[in-house]
């Protein structure tokens, strides 16, 4: 049973008893239960919306290895290194941190290291 069922019923009970203060009340918050019911449908409407851009951006970029390493880069921005792992498991890009002294990156995300 919703909210809004709720009061309606506890409406008719309050209106039987003859209690206007009551009444009042529960009008109120079926007002407040639909302003809720309003608001959770278009936070869904806007995050269904969000996951289609989000899809579409991962669509639009190609990822491709950097030749001769096996760390991935987005052409568009060569420079940033990004973890192959997580760009395969999530879609997202999780730049990789130079390790001193190597040729290697590590990701902080998922701890590994590519050569």
């Amino acid at each position: 049973m919703s909210i809004y069922d709720a009061a309606k019923d506890a409406l008719k009970l309050a209106q039987k008893a003859d209690n206007a203060e009551l009444v009042q009340k529960i009008l109120d918050v079926q007002a407040q239960a639909l302003d809720m019911q309003q608001k959770q449908f278009e936070l869904h409407q806007t995050i269904e919306k969000q996951k289609k851009e989000i899809d579409s951006l991962k669509e639009k970029k190609k990822y491709v290895y950097e030749e001769g390493h096996t760390w991935c880069i987005n052409p568009e921005r060569p420079d940033v290194k990004l973890c192959p792992a997580c760009l395969n498991r999530d879609g997202f890009e999780n730049p990789m941190h130079d390790i001193h002294d190597s040729s290697s990156h590590y990701c902080s995300t998922c701890k590994k290291t590519f050569v």
